[in-house]
């Protein structure tokens, strides 16, 4: 018998202190209901605390909306709706502390556009 299953959760959280708090916890928490590994789901609290410590320089005042969804073999992170070209400053300066960047830990990244000419930056990690 197995127990409940988280497959989608969104979190909306103000830049600063508490996303970087926060969006690696969440992160972590869903890796835990997906088939990723251990190190993958490392890699992607990797992605989480990069991603999360450039949301207050990238969107002063704003807020960072956050949806996860459990896919068969990993999670599919959606970051937004973010400004137009937040996402690719997201991806351009990205570093994480000797391990690479976001694009190096990531199955498929992707900028997608939607009808209120803002953006949603799609992380996939499997």
């Amino acid at each position: 018998m197995s127990g409940p299953s988280i497959e989608r959760a969104r979190l909306h959280v103000p830049c600063g202190s508490l996303a970087v708090a926060l969006i690696p916890r969440f992160i972590r928490s869903l890796a835990a209901h997906s088939m990723l590994g251990v190190d993958r789901a490392g890699e992607a609290v990797l992605v989480s605390e990069a991603v999360s410590a450039r949301c207050a320089e990238l969107l002063p005042d704003d807020r960072l909306h956050v949806s996860v969804k459990v896919i068969d073999d990993g999670l599919e992170v959606l970051l937004g709706p973010l400004a137009a070209g937040v996402p690719a400053r997201i991806l351009a300066a990205d570093h994480l502390s000797g391990t690479g960047t976001i694009r190096a830990l990531c199955t498929a990244v992707d900028v997608r556009p939607g009808r209120d000419g803002r953006e949603r930056l799609r992380l996939t990690l499997t």
